[in-house]
Parts: C-alpha cells; sequence; structure tokens
C-alpha cells in the first residue's frame, strides 16, 4: 500500500469511527495515474458496508460532469456556446429568452435560476419539466448578473444537447462520458433499475434541521417538490429520473476518472476534451471582480484556482460535501462521494481529505 493510500484510507476509517460520516469513497489520479482507491463506512445506519462500487447521490457534483458531456457536442461542432438555446429549442424562446445563449446557462449568468411550479413528478419527467421551463421569464437580462441555477441549469444544457443529437441526455453522458472511461455503470444521471440497490441512503448529520424546510410554495430557485434534500434524492423516482443539475448517483471512482481524462494527456489512452476547449471551459464566466475565495465559473465548471489563473483548479461541489476537481498545476484529479450531509461545523470529511491530497502533490 502507498503512503498516500494509507494516509488517506486512515482519514476515511478515523472519520466514520469517530461518527463523524456514515460512509465514504475517495479515488485519486495523479497524471493519469490512479494513486488513491479508498473507501470506509456502511450504505445506511446498520447496512451494507460501503466498497468501491457503491453509488451515492452526489448532488451538484453532477453539473460538471453534464458539462463535459455537452462540450464533447461543441467540440464535435453539433452546439455552440454563443448561439441561442432557441435555435436547437425553439419553444425555449417565449417569455423573452430568445438571445438566452448556452454560455449563459453554463455559467450561471442566465437570469432563470427559479424552477417552474410542479409536483415531484413534474419534476421527474422530461418533457414536462421542459415544457415549464420554455414558460419561465428571466429575472433580469442574461449575462448581467450572477446567480447560481442549482437545478434549470441541468435543463437549460440538456434539451438543446437532446434537441441537437437525439438521444436522451442520460444517454448522451454515458455513450460520450462513462463509457469511453468504462466507468458507465458508476456514473449514471439516471439509475437503471436494476442497480438501485447499489445505492448508499443519504442522511442529514444528527440534530441538525433540514437547510431547505418543506414549503406548501416553490422556492425561488428548489421547488417545494424537491426538499428536504435528503428525502429528496433517496426516493426512488428522483434516481430514475434524469435531472442533470442536481440527482447524479455515482461513484467516487467514476467522478476521479472523469477529471482526470480532463486533464494533461487523459487517463487510459482517453481524453475527453482538447486543450482548446478546456480552455474556453474554464475561463471566468461570472460578471464581478475575482476574490480568493470566489472565483465563480467558467461553462459548467466551478472554479477554485487563483485570482490571476481561476481556472487552473477547476469541478463542480455537491450539496452535503461531495466533490469532483481537477488541478492543471500538479496533475491531481479527486472524487470524493459521501451519504452523511455536512455536519454544523461544516464538511467534516471532504475539505479535509482534499486537503491532504493537494498538500501530497504540491510535495512531489
Amino acid at each position: 500500500m502507498s503512503d498516500i493510500q494509507h494516509r488517506i484510507q486512515s482519514m476515511l476509517d478515523r472519520l466514520v469511527a469517530e461518527d463523524r460520516e456514515r460512509g465514504m469513497q475517495v479515488t485519486a489520479y495523479l497524471d493519469g495515474t490512479k494513486v488513491v482507491d479508498c473507501w470506509a463506512g456502511t450504505m445506511s445506519p446498520g447496512g451494507k458496508a460501503v466498497d468501491g462500487e457503491t453509488l451515492f447521490p452526489v448532488y451538484s457534483t453532477t453539473k460538471g460532469i453534464a458539462a463535459t458531456a455537452l462540450h464533447i457536442l461543441v467540440q464535435r461542432g453539433l452546439l455552440d456556446y454563443d448561439l441561442p438555446i432557441a435555435t436547437w429549442w425553439p419553444e425555449f424562446a417565449a417569455n423573452g429568452k430568445g438571445g438566452l445563449t448556452l454560455r449563459h446557462a453554463l455559467g450561471h449568468i442566465a437570469g432563470v435560476p427559479m424552477m417552474p411550479p410542479g409536483d415531484l413528478e413534474m419534476v421527474c419527467d422530461w418533457d414536462a419539466v421542459c415544457r415549464g421551463v420554455c414558460a419561465l421569464t428571466p429575472w433580469q437580462a442574461p449575462g448581467t448578473r450572477w446567480q447560481y441555477h442549482p437545478v434549470t441549469y441541468g435543463w437549460l444544457i440538456g434539451e438543446p444537447a437532446h434537441r441537437v443529437d437525439g438521444r436522451a441526455f442520460t444517454t448522451i453522458v454515458r455513450d460520450e462520458v462513462g463509457k469511453p472511461l468504462g466507468v458507465s455503470s458508476g456514473m449514471y444521471i439516471g439509475v437503471p433499475e436494476y442497480d438501485l440497490h447499489r445505492i448508499a441512503t443519504i442522511e442529514r448529520y444528527p440534530g441538525v434541521a433540514p437547510a431547505m424546510p418543506p414549503s406548501p410554495e416553490p422556492l425561488p430557485d428548489v421547488s417545494a417538490a424537491l426538499v428536504p434534500l435528503e428525502e429528496f434524492m433517496n426516493k426512488r423516482i428522483v434516481q430514475m429520473a434524469c435531472i442533470p443539475g442536481s440527482n447524479g448517483i455515482m461513484t467516487a471512482r467514476a467522478v476521479a476518472k472523469h477529471y482526470a481524462s480532463l486533464l494533461g494527456s487523459g487517463v487510459d489512452g482517453v481524453r475527453l476534451l482538447d486543450d482548446a476547449t478546456m480552455k474556453k471551459a474554464t475561463q471566468r464566466q461570472t460578471p464581478y471582480p475575482p476574490k480568493d475565495a470566489d472565483l465563480g465559473h467558467g461553462l459548467g465548471y466551478a472554479l477554485w484556482g487563483t485570482v490571476e489563473d481561476p481556472g487552473c483548479v477547476f469541478g463542480h461541489a455537491g450539496y452535503g460535501g461531495s466533490i469532483g476537481v481537477a488541478d492543471t498545476r500538479t496533475g491531481l484529479a479527486v472524487g470524493l462521494t459521501k451519504n452523511r450531509m455536512n455536519g454544523p461545523n461544516g464538511p467534516h470529511g471532504c475539505h479535509q481529505v482534499v486537503d491532504e491530497l493537494n498538500a501530497w502533490a504540491r510535495a512531489r
């Protein structure tokens, strides 16, 4: 066992033993070589032990993988960041959205973060929710203000991809990202029935109230049908749906390998996006001056680099502590999944683990 493998495994074991985490997975690649593949804990209280193939809901960590699938279609010339979404989805132009582009959607500057009204069944019905999105009216002109789009992001990029390609978006992700990397059984946006038994149960940190309590009225950017978010992702109807902004269910292995495929020479001979595409994808889109702790978004990826070079570290985190991240400076790619949501003092496990891996990679 390598030193870093031993160190990360010890961290996970300790976090679980101290009851700070229920179940976790961590996988890391360095320059395309897997250097960490660890897991600990159980899929639920008193349940089966986690292993490397356990599936975890990863919430908004999904957004980075969904972005990569879209970039692949742009790279092929099927889509264009600066053309209106209505170019491929004409109905979307309704209510002042005719000039809203894919760049606006990917950068969270589209002005439509709010979800359309509807119940859980509607949210899980692709065609029905897309009709609802078409009826939305922007809060402000596209490109003028950054406002995180926690759920609508997925349909804003997913439906144009479906329209131009013909495949369902869940199939595009499987065929264009999962299959080339050999991780399609660990990277789902819509889990097939035969793999539902592999999904870990999400739980709140003991004693902590739901982050978003139920409400009879739609919330500004998350429908009342989705809250509490922990319960939402434990429902089978949600686990089997395609909601590319927030309902990915994946292994840390799949998330990490995805990001490894975007760095350097890729992984196992696969580089999903070329240098020119990655340069565009990691340019800041956020229309305000960068800050050390708030570097905004590129085209679908969150940016955590430096003020001078915000795109040198990119990826996406999810509600509760999951994360996928890549560092162009060190060649490190990390995937972390977990099923106990963050406690009262923040993300107990994920920051410690990622910080340890970053320190190790920088010291090499």
